[in-house]
């Protein structure tokens, strides 16, 4: 699936995400009631982004409004990359689920992007919620630059599929306190 997604002065944004990689994190975001959250490749220039598997699931803790990469997990993964030749700089996609939450960015999400991209020219994010719904950003110079919502193809992935990401899960996944009712308005 393309999207071309708009244009910047002279810089023509096209994204690319395949239909296995939206089924993926659908079944990702299907297996917890709560948040989870990893990080995955993007090659390719802003003219042309190809996000690709591997998805990274990183050790996190999370509730049902928050998720936090483990970051001695995401360094560990860095410097996996580094060690067998692979390019670090492509671990530029950060994906998220808000379970039964409307896909959106909130407050926290663009706390995590600023993070994350701090030094990357460019970085994508999504969000996908139980429905199927998602949410895309595109970050440029660590500016949201484009943004868009997609419906994820096909039906909803069966619980055979959910099944096999649980054992995974079980042993990543920490579950954070409940939040407070401040806390949980900045979701």
């Amino acid at each position: 699936m393309n999207h071309h997604i708009g244009r910047a002065s002279a810089t023509s944004v096209t994204l690319a995400i395949s239909d296995q990689l939206l089924r993926e994190l659908w079944v990702y975001s299907l297996a917890t009631d709560r948040e989870i959250s990893g990080i995955g490749e993007v090659h390719g220039p802003a003219s042309n982004l190809l996000i690709t598997t591997p998805l990274h699931l990183l050790k996190q803790q999370g509730n049902y409004v928050k998720t936090v990469l483990d970051i001695d997990e995401v360094l560990a993964l860095l410097e996996q990359y580094i060690m067998t030749g692979k390019d670090p700089e492509t671990l530029r996609f950060w994906y998220h689920s808000h379970a039964y939450h409307p896909a959106f960015f909130s407050e926290q999400d663009h706390a995590t992007i600023r993070k994350l991209s701090a030094m990357m020219p460019v970085c994508v994010a999504g969000v996908v919620n139980h429905r199927g719904d998602s949410a895309w950003e595109v970050i440029i110079e660590n500016a949201v630059t484009y943004s868009f919502s997609l419906t994820i193809p096909g039906v909803r992935p069966t619980k055979a599929e959910t099944d096999l990401v649980h054992p995974y899960l079980d042993k990543i996944f920490t579950i954070l306190p409940p939040q407070t009712s401040h806390e949980a308005l900045t979701w």
